[in-house]
């Protein structure tokens, strides 16, 4: 059994192999998942289990290629287990186990979850250093930590002027995020000119990719802040490796693009595939 023997809530598989639910727990085919669930029919973080106010359990689908399956059902939206839920990721089947005791059955949801999980209305910016490892042959590995930790200051400095959360530092970039839908276009648009004459600096030569779109927030009952989970998170991430293949350094989506108008002009560059994501979508350098 993987986790802690005190939680109250588990996944079963359909070899009776169990995983103890304990704060976020990570399902998808990474390595460093909490259920690695090994086929190429799984994304590499396909899906959580999250768990708040100690009782409560959500199924929350990551944006993932094939999807996520409860009770038969693709899953949405975070989604609330109950005893004897069935999960089903590509070719795995698990079974969510709450005793009754510690379930909670029959509480009403209250205001406090509503809060903790809940989707919204954001801008998503990803910038990402480019060339890392030519930077590395370029200066010397010694010299790398103080140029990314100079870099990594700025930008902050920048999106926190601006009204911008840092959601999370990814290897050599970060994800930042403004909640507050079309209202917070202004405060955007002013980071993005801020981030641009950093780029002017070429020290280090650096992407900026936008995106719009409703993403679901959630707290961890053992740290405070949100985390950005769901299909638009990995929508911008996507975008950015179109940015990197066309060599832009700048790329914005069609719907940050329609609602930052002249703010932020832009130039279409064509309708590209997006690994993961059906169809084709219309982006803009800027």
């Amino acid at each position: 059994m993987v986790g802690h023997a005190s939680s109250t809530a588990w996944l079963e598989s359909d070899r009776g192999e169990r995983t103890v639910l304990v704060g976020t727990s990570f399902l998808g085919r990474a390595p460093a998942s909490t259920l690695v669930l090994a086929s190429e029919t799984v994304s590499r973080r396909h899906a959580i289990v999250h768990t708040q106010d100690q009782n409560e359990y959500w199924l929350v689908d990551l944006g993932s290629a094939n999807g996520t399956l409860l009770n038969g059902r693709r899953v949405t939206q975070p989604s609330r287990l109950a005893d004897g839920d069935e999960i089903r990721i590509g070719e795995y089947t698990l079974t969510f186990h709450q005793p009754s005791e510690a379930s909670g059955e029959g509480s009403v949801v209250g205001e406090q979850t509503l809060l903790k999980v809940r989707a919204e209305d954001c801008w998503l910016v990803v910038a990402d250093i480019e060339g890392f490892t030519r930077i590395i042959q370029a200066v010397g590995l010694e010299e790398v930590p103080r140029i990314t930790r100079r870099w990594v200051a700025d930008c902050k400095q920048i999106i926190d002027l601006h009204g911008g959360t840092i959601d999370a530092y990814i290897g050599d970039g970060l994800l930042a995020y403004w909640a507050g839908g079309d209202a917070a276009a202004a405060p955007v648009a002013a980071a993005l000119g801020d981030l641009k004459h950093r780029q002017a600096a070429e020290d280090p030569r650096f992407r900026v990719v936008v995106h719009f779109g409703r993403v679901t927030m959630g707290g961890s009952p053992t740290t405070s802040g949100n985390h950005l989970l769901g299909r638009e998170v990995n929508f911008v991430f996507r975008m950015e490796k179109v940015a990197s293949s066309l060599g832009l350094p700048r790329l914005m989506s069609s719907p940050a693009q329609a609602r930052m108008g002249a703010m932020v002009p832009g130039a279409a560059v064509g309708r590209h595939v997006l690994d993961g994501f059906d169809g084709d979508f219309l982006l803009y350098s800027f």
